[in-house]
């Protein structure tokens, strides 16, 4: 404001309303605004926002808010950016599977326990544990955090790395009282690893794993007490608070502790990243695949075989389909085989290997008529 005047006049002043913005002035925003991985603009000044690993105490981050409200978005392009910008060796752990497509959207190295997640200086390792049962789901966890432990011991303080960054979604509370887990909090900011951790209610994370989160998000949240301990823990006012409880979806408060003692915080208006497309990774021949984009696949099974793209072709959690299921799920919803031929072509599959689809189709619905008739 210091290139206005305010004049003489009380009608004039009652226009001006003086108070306490929320995010730095323009000037130390400028200063940072330039490193790291951008977040979105800003709401005051509409200054362009950074994730800047080199400004917190820490790379640990916990993102919160309700369901829907844009904390996978921003976990997923976390994820994207950290591994392309900031060139970090990238552990993602799934217990629940949410992750699987994801994961093949980025030809993500898959493993399903804690051997070979560092045969890599750089890229995606995904921890597939969804098929496990709850007990052992925890036990492998806890070895695959034992494992980066005792490897980001060894690596030492002085790696010449980029770093490393685990993520866990909200399923990392199945993990919470594990020393392992704790440990990764408390030792991860001198051998350059951090911790990404999502929950929809703040109160999930204790006060002393929240303590040690440099960099916190916070999107839509209306849990009376994840506003309270988010007003107590970082002296928000009761204007800040009703806005968090109204946040629009992607549009959320960025909070972060820098190794110098200060504190920023910005309210972000929208998270911007790179729209994601779901794909639906069709299988065929011994080795053999195509990636096909779920909402382009879905229309042209729509036009061209007249069938309901959500009866033949998995949810987003599955992902992958085998030709000859795809075929027999379009017979059976009383596709014509000419259509089906000439979607398959238009996919770009080969003859010969639409050929040998249709014949496992048929012997599949064969086997499946045989057992009906026996029954």
């Amino acid at each position: 404001m210091r290139n206005y005047r305010i004049f003489g006049s009380s009608e004039v002043s009652k226009l001006f309303v003086i108070c306490k913005k929320i995010e730095p002035s323009y000037d130390e925003t400028l200063k940072i605004a330039r490193k790291g991985i951008f977040l979105g603009n800003s709401e005051v000044y509409s200054m362009p926002c950074f994730f800047n690993t080199e400004l917190p105490i820490n790379s640990h981050v916990f993102i919160a808010g309700m369901s829907g409200s844009g904390k996978t978005y921003l976990m997923k392009n976390l994820i994207i950016k950290a591994g392309v910008f900031l060139r970090s060796k990238i552990i993602l752990i799934d217990l629940t599977g949410e992750y699987k497509a994801f994961a093949d959207f980025l030809d993500a190295k898959v493993i399903r326990n804690s051997g070979n997640i560092f045969d890599e200086d750089s890229g995606v390792v995904y921890v597939a544990l969804d098929k496990l049962d709850e007990k052992r789901k925890i036990a492998t966890a806890s070895k695959v955090l034992q494992h980066i432990i005792t490897k980001m011991r060894k690596r030492g303080t002085h790696a010449d790395s980029n770093g490393i960054f685990l993520f866990l979604d909200e399923s990392w509370k199945i993990l919470s009282k594990e020393d392992s887990l704790n440990t990764v909090i408390r030792e991860g900011r001198k051998y350059k690893v951090g911790l990404v951790l999502a929950s929809q209610l703040i109160e999930d994370i204790s006060p002393e794993m929240l303590g040690n989160m440099a960099s916190v998000f916070i999107f839509r949240t209306q849990n009376r007490e994840s506003l309270r301990v988010l007003a107590k823990n970082y002296g928000l006012g009761d204007d800040i608070i009703a806005k968090v409880q109204n946040f629009e979806v992607g549009r959320c408060l960025f909070i972060q502790n820098h190794k110098e003692g200060r504190r920023d915080a910005f309210i972000i208006r929208k998270i911007s990243g790179f729209e994601i497309r779901d794909v639906v990774i069709l299988e065929f021949g011994d080795c053999l695949n195509v990636r096909i984009d779920r909402v382009e696949l879905s229309k042209m099974i729509k036009v061209i075989c007249k069938v309901d793209a959500s009866d033949v072709i998995p949810d987003p959690s599955e992902g992958h389909v085998k030709l000859s299921e795809l075929i027999v799920k379009l017979i059976i919803n009383g596709s014509d085989r000419n259509d089906i031929l000439f979607l398959l072509r238009k996919l770009g599959i080969k003859d010969v290997d639409i050929a040998d689809g249709f014949g496992t189709a048929i012997g599949v619905m064969k086997d499946e008529i045989y057992s009906t008739i026996k029954e």
